[in-house]
């Protein structure tokens, strides 16, 4: 039975993520997304509860959405992020990077 508030629509997009200590950003590909969170595909995995930047990259018109997340859950091949309450300017990038992938 699917848990999720809201569905997750199956999409690659360029993702990188920035824990909330800064520093570096690790990049990867979501396997799916949704307007309150999405799978990052990565190599490196941060501990259930990391606060990160996340950048999400329309893979044809390069139009970037920047939130703050944090990782829910992690599998063998990355994390579910989820993202944290979103301001409207940022509501409004990630709104038009969904509405064309």
């Amino acid at each position: 039975m699917e848990k999720r508030a809201m569905k997750r629509m199956e999409a690659k997009a360029e993702v990188l993520l920035q824990p909330g200590s800064g520093g570096y950003m690790v990049s990867g590909y979501t396997k799916n997304i949704s307007p309150i969170g999405l799978f990052a595909e990565v190599d490196e995995r941060f501990p259930v509860g990391t606060k990160m930047l996340v950048v999400i990259r329309h893979p044809q018109s390069g139009q970037t959405a920047a939130v703050e997340g944090r990782v829910v859950h992690i599998q063998p091949d990355g994390m579910g992020i989820s993202y944290k309450p979103l301001s409207a300017r940022s509501n409004e990038q990630l709104q038009k990077v969904l509405s064309t992938l």
